[in-house]
């Protein structure tokens, strides 16, 4: 490389990390100057606060940029395209990220706590919505269980991963709930192994900074929200669990006042302390209640249990979810565009009053008994005039996330959010799987980097226009508004007589 400085030319991803390799100084300093900041904000977005005060940002991206430089002048990276040296500086600084949480979150596990029933323990380190945190603390550890586990049994540990039911997983690989139970337990054998030291719910649970959405820190104060529970405990006879999720579970339950069947939702007793989670729990309840749309769950209400729990009381759906449907496989491509139509007019309505999902994903999208969509779970919504949770909260879930809940550079949070979530459940209703698969790590950085998923060979082009769109890194290449989304997906409702059964080959 010549004295003078880099040109443009030769200030390419490509071309730096060939410089970087030879041992180059100059395109050692390019590459940090380039990158340093934007990481730096990336690994602060996600420390909470607890941890930002044991955990600085900035050593973690310097130890991240050494083991780059030393591993680029061995020859360990090659890049295909030139998004990717910025996707892999994310993921080394994420790993660095991780393994300083493990360290520093090990010690105040305890190794008291009794373990549970196999199925509980796999549940609690797969919950549906885990946060971006959660998925990245346990990733690298889970990957090496599966690789050391059975092909079924690896199977059905990754249903159960991606938040399916024992009798769904069971119907699925058709076996009996029983044989699923034990390859569950085998599953639970497998960590006590890789952990001996802790019992396998502690190991498996998250710690308080794991469970919590990450927040960027702003010096706006959140208000405390009021908790305004007016619903009668006795006024509700619980039946059976039909859900459960990160932070709450979910019963079908008896009104007796109104004779009807209703789903209730209750806030795991472990977060009756947590005022942020507590905070989200009651917000969720006042903001449905503030829609009325027969496309979007309808909550009856907030309440206390006598023990101080809280619940909430919302309309029984019980057609399933399309993340059930999933578990077979893609679903046809009239039935995905008619769904995601639907979803798309019910979140327009929720939009037009200011209100945005922020976590749309086939398991928070219900069917009814005549095949409508109903969207629910809205404990990661906001206002975009609320200063509760305002565009510096950012929580979801990894697969499914939008860039600007992962990098902050992208832009704020809006509508344009929910339709990269609109994308991103199209996408997954259309080839069976979400749009970025892998290692948490790996799954994060791609969508920091704005990396899109690709396709399969003879899809149909009018569905794969609007999914890329749709799934467009920069907001401002997405759809304007949900309605638009709808409007697009009309077009494209209709059989396709090439492709009868209609899913993506």
């Amino acid at each position: 490389m010549p004295d003078d400085p880099l040109s443009e030319s030769q200030e390419s991803p490509s071309w730096l990390l060939k410089c970087v390799a030879n041992g180059d100084e100059r395109a050692t300093t390019a590459v940090f100057q380039r990158y340093a900041t934007r990481l730096t904000a990336l690994a602060r977005s996600r420390l909470s606060k607890k941890l930002s005060a044991r955990i600085d940002a900035d050593d973690i991206v310097m130890s991240a940029y050494r083991s780059f430089f030393i591993r680029a002048r061995q020859g360990a990276f090659t890049l295909e395209r030139g998004g990717d040296l910025w996707r892999l500086l994310v993921e080394i600084t994420l790993h660095k990220l991780y393994r300083q949480h493990t360290f520093h979150t090990a010690q105040r596990r305890s190794v008291r706590m009794e373990s549970d029933e196999p199925e509980k323990a796999i549940r609690d380190a797969s919950a549906p919505i885990p946060s971006p945190d959660v998925a990245l603390a346990t990733a690298e550890e889970l990957e090496l269980i599966m690789a050391a586990l059975p092909p079924e049994v690896r199977k059905v540990l990754e249903l159960r991963l991606q938040g399916h039911e024992l009798l769904e997983i069971a119907k699925a690989l058709k076996r009996s709930e029983r044989t699923i139970r034990r390859w569950l337990d085998q599953c639970r054998q497998a960590m006590r192994r890789r952990f001996p030291s802790v019992s396998t719910r502690s190991a498996t649970r998250s710690a308080p900074i794991e469970r919590k959405p990450v927040a960027r820190r702003t010096n706006r104060r959140r208000p405390s929200t009021t908790i305004n529970a007016v619903l009668a405990f006795d006024d509700f006879t619980l039946m059976r669990q039909i859900g459960a999720g990160a932070t709450g579970k979910v019963y079908l339950a008896l009104d007796k006042r109104a004779n009807a069947t209703v789903a209730v939702k209750f806030l795991k007793k472990r977060y009756l302390n947590n005022p942020e989670v507590v905070s989200r729990f009651a917000y969720e309840a006042h903001l449905l209640q503030q829609l009325e749309h027969p496309g979007i769950v309808r909550i009856f209400g907030l309440g206390r249990t006598p023990n101080e729990g809280l619940f909430i009381a919302m309309s029984f759906v019980p057609g399933g979810d399309l993340g059930a449907r999933l578990v077979a496989g893609p679903v046809q491509q009239d039935a995905a565009a008619r769904w995601v139509s639907e979803t798309a007019v019910a979140l327009e309505y929720a939009h037009q009053r200011n209100i945005i999902h922020c976590d749309l994903k086939p398991r928070n999208i219900l069917l009814s008994n005549d095949d409508r969509v109903v969207v629910t779970d809205f404990g990661l919504a906001r206002t975009s005039n609320s200063e509760l949770f305002g565009d510096e909260y950012i929580a979801g879930t990894p697969a499914f996330m939008a860039p600007e809940q992962v990098e902050p550079s992208w832009g704020p949070l809006a509508a344009r959010t929910d339709v990269y979530g609109l994308g991103a459940v199209l996408y997954s209703l259309l080839t069976g799987r979400p749009p970025h698969e892998g290692a948490a790590v790996e799954v994060l950085a791609a969508i920091a980097s704005g990396q899109t998923p690709t396709f399969p060979a003879h899809s149909r082009p009018e569905l794969v226009e609007i999914c890329r769109r749709c799934l467009a890194a920069d907001p401002a290449d997405r759809y304007p508004t949900a309605l638009s989304v709808a409007e697009a997906l009309s077009g494209v409702e209709r059989h396709d007589p090439v492709n009868p059964r209609g899913v993506l080959s």
